[in-house]
């Protein structure tokens, strides 16, 4: 599914957003429960919105096609060759692309950390990080310039995997800031690209409230 906003201005820098779903889920339904294309309108940033279908409506991690390494970048060539045919986008323009999403998505947004060949400008974890945090913390180490926000609740495994990455940056002696969701500002990414937050909200609530999801875009754009 793409979502192009009305604003959006293809003569100006841009961004791609990809959104992956967690588990049970399907696009139509996280593009609805999620506000998705509400948020990205209301973060103000020139972008257009991507969702590819993960494991639909199952209980599983596992996003098939889009964890196989040539997939993601295939795909890429192929949606800009598209927009551009439709004369929605101008790719002599500079563009980026943004990975967000929640829960079950922390693999495939892993691998993409991993795989794609295009400039990361920011990966949003929404309960979304992997146990693989040493590989997330290398892409971070790589990808120098890549802005990093993870928003973790107080599920066990999510509190686990963020202090295995803390502890995984500390190693590559990468500097972050660590602090409760009820104290981030939009500015905090100029003071580290690396942003890691806490919050006591539920599991299913981390995504959809406090309109974290346009309030991250729009840090990640200042960056």
């Amino acid at each position: 599914m793409i979502l192009i906003p009305k604003s959006f201005n293809k003569n100006a820098p841009f961004q791609l957003f990809f959104w992956f779903h967690g588990w049970g889920n399907n696009i139509t339904q996280t593009l609805e429960s999620f506000k998705l294309e509400e948020e990205l309108i209301a973060s103000g940033i020139n972008a257009i919105l991507i969702l590819p279908e993960a494991a639909k409506n199952a209980n599983d991690s596992y996003a098939g096609k889009w964890e196989k390494e040539a997939v993601f970048n295939t795909y890429f060539t192929e949606l800009t060759d598209f927009l551009s045919q439709k004369d929605v986008i101008n790719t002599q323009q500079p563009h980026s692309i943004i990975l967000g999403g929640h829960s079950g998505a922390a693999n495939v947004l892993t691998r993409l950390m991993q795989y794609a060949s295009q400039h990361v400008k920011g990966v949003l974890l929404f309960d979304a990080i992997s146990y693989e945090t040493e590989k997330i913390a290398q892409f971070l180490q790589q990808s120098t310039t890549t802005n990093f926000i993870n928003l973790y609740s107080p599920s066990k495994g999510f509190t686990n995997n963020s202090n295995n990455l803390i502890k995984a940056l500390e190693k590559r002696k990468l500097s972050y800031q660590l602090k409760a969701d009820t104290q981030f500002s939009i500015s905090d990414i100029k003071q580290s690209r690396i942003l890691i937050l806490s919050t006591q909200l539920h599991h299913n609530d981390v995504a959809t409230t406090n309109h974290y999801i346009s309030k991250f875009l729009k840090a990640i754009d200042l960056n």
